[in-house]
This record gives structure tokens, sequence and C-alpha cells, in this order.
């Protein structure tokens, strides 16, 4: 176990030392073409022309692409088939891809996709919440639940929890713990919420009884520590 054993982490060493590798501080291979996008410029309209032939004869560019060039499905999302790669006929916020220079160089391509002369019919932004809400503009229909079996069934018909207090053995609690605002106690059920009735703080370490009232119980591997806030009491 390596609960309360400090551990380093796995890459603490290569940070500390300064020999830690990320993306930009590897070798790149002899040849190697580099990416940029042409961005929109404004947050919400349809785009209504587009003159890519300065970024084509930008030097060191090596192709430029929009949306119907691309060789593969223009699509990014991660599971609802809802983010384009390129924007396809309007935009939705500033900075969003239009399209997709190659060149030689990081440089030139961050260049080339700069002489881009995109225009816009222009539509009204929606910059707030209530802006949003009003115009009923979502991500999504409405709340997707996922579920398995008949869970609402189960929660009906399962049997009322049963769970004696006084089986919670009393436990030592170092102070430290009740001047951070916490007490800990350890059970073999854990049990929510937990309500301090008497702390006992005349010896150092404290002792701690909990009270009964309002407690369901959630089983969980033996030897849990539970922990509960103390709000009414100093070490």
């Amino acid at each position: 176990m390596s609960v309360g054993i400090p551990l380093p982490h796995d890459s603490a060493p290569l940070h500390v030392t300064g020999r830690a590798r990320y993306v930009d501080d590897q070798p790149v291979p002899a040849g190697t073409l580099h990416l940029a996008f042409g961005l929109s410029t404004v947050a919400h309209g349809d785009i209504t022309g587009m003159d890519l032939s300065a970024v084509r004869a930008a030097p060191d560019v090596v192709a430029v692409l929009t949306a119907s060039d691309l060789p593969f499905a223009n699509d990014v999302s991660p599971s609802a088939h809802d983010e384009p790669m390129l924007a396809t006929g309007n935009v939705h916020y500033v900075g969003q891809p239009i399209f997709l220079v190659v060149a030689t160089s990081h440089l030139a391509a961050r260049k080339a996709a700069k002489l881009g002369k995109v225009s816009y019919a222009e539509k009204p932004a929606l910059l707030t919440i209530d802006q949003a809400l009003a115009a009923q503009s979502r991500f999504e229909a409405g709340p997707v639940i996922w579920s398995k079996g008949a869970p609402a069934e189960a929660i009906t018909t399962a049997p009322a929890p049963s769970f004696r207090v006084d089986a919670l053995p009393a436990v030592t609690v170092p102070s430290s713990f009740l001047k951070a605002g916490f007490i800990l106690a350890r059970a073999s059920t854990v049990v929510s919420p937990l309500t301090p009735s008497s702390v006992s703080n005349s010896t150092t370490p404290l002792r701690v009884l909990i009270s009964t009232g309002t407690i369901w119980s959630l089983k969980m591997p033996a030897a849990i520590a539970l922990a509960a806030r103390c709000c009414d009491c100093t070490a």
C-alpha cells in the first residue's frame, strides 16, 4: 500500500533537472512539413467569399486546404459528429479554423495563413449565458442520460439500510486533524453524514464519539478512513 507514503512522481527527476523533453524539444526530421490554420475574424456569420490566391503564392507554401479538399471526413468531434475541423459555410467563434496551410516551415505557414481574404455576412453573437438561453442555443438538444437496467425500480425496491452507530469503534485522532477542521474514524462501512456529538479535547491525541441521527450506509471495503467536517470544536 502506498497510502501515506511520499512517492516521487515518475517524471519528477526529469523536471527538476531540466531534462524533460516536450514536443518542441524533439528534433524535427528532415523534410517535415508544417501546418497553420487560417482563422475566423468574426464571432458569428456566414462565409460569403474566400480568396486564398495570395496564400497559395506565398513563399515555401506547399498546399492550401479547405473543407472540400480534405481526404477524410471533416469532423474532429469525439462522439457526436458535430465539430468540423474546418468551417463549412458559417463560423461560430473568433479563431475558428477555416482553411489549412501546409508549408516547409512553421513560420512560413503562419505568415501565409494571414494572407487569406475571407468575407462574412455577420450575425449577432451570443456573448452571455442569458443570451444563449434566450436564443435556445445549446450544445445538445437536452439532457443525455446513460442507463443500464432499471435503476429507478432497483432503488424503490431496495431494502432499507440497517446500521448501528454504536458498532463504530472510538478511534484516536491526532489534534492536527481537528485543527484542520476534520475528524477521522475507521469502520467497515462508510456512513454519511457523520455527526460529531461529543469531542473530548482534554488530552492529545483526542477520542471521537459519533452520535446517531440521519445516517445512511454505503458498503465499502473494511478499515476505510471516514472524514467528517467538524465545525464546532477546537484542538
